[in-house]
C-alpha cells in the first residue's frame, strides 16, 4: 500500500473529516481512505450526494409538463 501526505489541509476540512469519521465509527485515516475510494469508484460520498442522485432520477422520471387537469387536482388537494 502507498502512503499519501496532505499538506496545508484547512482546519475546517480537518474538523469536518473528524466529525465524519466519528459519525461513521472510523479512524480519521480510514474515513479519508473511504472517501477517496468512493470518489475513485464514482459512488456517492455522502447522504447529500445520495439524495441529489435520487432527486435527479425523480426529475428525469417525472419530467414533462402537467396537464391543466393535474394542476387543478393538485390545487383542489391543497398542494401549493
Amino acid at each position: 500500500m502507498k502512503t499519501l501526505t496532505i499538506k496545508n489541509l484547512p482546519d475546517h476540512v480537518h474538523a469536518w473529516l473528524k466529525v465524519r469519521a466519528q459519525g461513521s465509527n472510523r479512524s480519521l485515516n480510514r474515513e479519508v481512505i473511504h472517501l477517496l475510494e468512493q470518489a475513485a469508484s464514482g459512488r456517492p460520498s455522502s447522504q447529500e450526494d445520495v439524495l441529489m442522485e435520487r432527486i435527479r432520477a425523480l426529475r428525469e422520471r417525472f419530467s414533462g409538463e402537467l396537464t391543466s387537469e393535474e394542476v387543478d387536482k393538485a390545487i383542489a388537494e391543497g398542494r401549493p
